[in-house]
């Protein structure tokens, strides 16, 4: 349920899990759509955790909850990574199950990304040779990741199988990604040097829940009265929502009195976290390259070259993972966590 316990980081399940085994529901469900969800959930996780330093931590988590963290999630993703090769390989595939599976690998790679990231943090913060972060106003992964989030439901409206159970579980996510946006609205609000982006900040957590209720209005009618007309209202309505998350990102983006400092990490130190961060990364990249392999054969089930990369991404990812732990596990060996 990622770090912060409250599923934003498995929001790709929440949006497939509604009618898990009805019969009714089963066939709605694409796995090469999951896939493309899934693939873009996990370039989103490494373009905003590994490819900039935080100023701030992720969680409350501490440096051998992290550790724990990555060793449990590791094993859960290479429980995963089998079924989905067994499942694909099938001649007659379980969309359901499959679409199921891809959001429990994308949530298992999420929290391990998190996990690897939250890590290296708490080792610099807490080791008195690395100079102290100083945080920023705003945190910028929630707001990338409820973008995504929120984008990804959205795009529902525009399928016409959409069922009004399968709303239900649109609505879930955007909820659960609005609570975050409007919590780092509020908190910005309080931290932020000027009056002006004080003001702005309060201003965005108004107008999200504003444009909310716009959608949540349409929604409750198609739930109502299902049809095109009442789902095109959801269509309509999600898109202000979208470009007022849109705007908040650009402006966090535009302002550089909101963003912080990263600690400051001595070479001695950086010798621990830059395996971490190098093999988080990589297995990243192989898990983008597994699903884009699952995707391959699902389109093209008869490509011999798809069903070879589909082992050799699995492999590369056990491999990433595998040095990813023994990484964090030679950091704590180190004692230079103090936390």
């Amino acid at each position: 349920a990622g770090l912060d316990g409250k599923r934003q980081s498995d929001f790709i399940t929440m949006l497939h899990e509604i009618g898990r085994g009805s019969k009714d529901t089963a066939g709605l469900l694409d796995p090469v759509l999951v896939c493309t969800e899934t693939i873009r959930t996990l370039q989103m996780v490494s373009d905003s955790l590994l490819l900039r330093e935080r100023d701030q931590p992720l969680s409350k988590q501490s440096f051998s909850g992290c550790v724990d963290t990555l060793n449990a999630k590791s094993k859960e993703a290479s429980v995963v990574v089998a079924k989905l090769q067994d499942n694909v390989k099938s001649a007659q595939h379980d969309a359901r199950k499959l679409g199921m599976l891809l959001g429990e690998f994308a949530e298992c790679i999420s929290v391990i990304t998190e996990a690897s990231v939250q890590a290296v943090f708490v080792m610099a913060e807490n080791n008195p040779k690395c100079g102290k972060a100083v945080a920023g106003a705003i945190d910028n992964y929630p707001l990338a990741r409820a973008r995504l989030a929120i984008q990804l439901a959205t795009d529902g409206f525009s399928r016409a199988a959409i069922t009004a159970e399968q709303t239900m579980a649109v609505s879930a996510v955007v909820a659960t990604h609005l609570e975050a946006l409007r919590d780092q609205c509020n908190s910005a609000g309080e931290k932020a040097k000027t009056d002006a982006a004080k003001a702005q900040f309060r201003a965005c957590a108004k107008g999200l829940s504003g444009v909310a209720a716009m959608l949540v209005a349409a929604i409750k009618e198609f739930v109502r009265s299902p049809g095109p007309a009442s789902r095109q209202q959801c269509a309509i309505f999600s898109r202000p929502l979208v470009e007022t998350v849109d705007a908040l990102l650009a402006y966090v983006h535009a302002d550089d009195t909101l963003t912080g400092q990263p600690p400051k990490i001595p070479a001695d130190i950086a010798q621990y976290i830059k395996p971490m961060q190098g093999s988080s990364l990589s297995a990243c990249s192989a898990a983008c390259l597994f699903v884009g392999s699952v995707k391959s054969v699902l389109t093209s089930p008869k490509d011999a070259a798809a069903r070879t990369n589909l082992a050799r991404y699995a492999a590369t990812l056990e491999a990433a993972l595998a040095q990813l732990v023994s990484a964090a596990r030679d950091a704590s060996q180190a004692d230079i966590v103090f936390a």
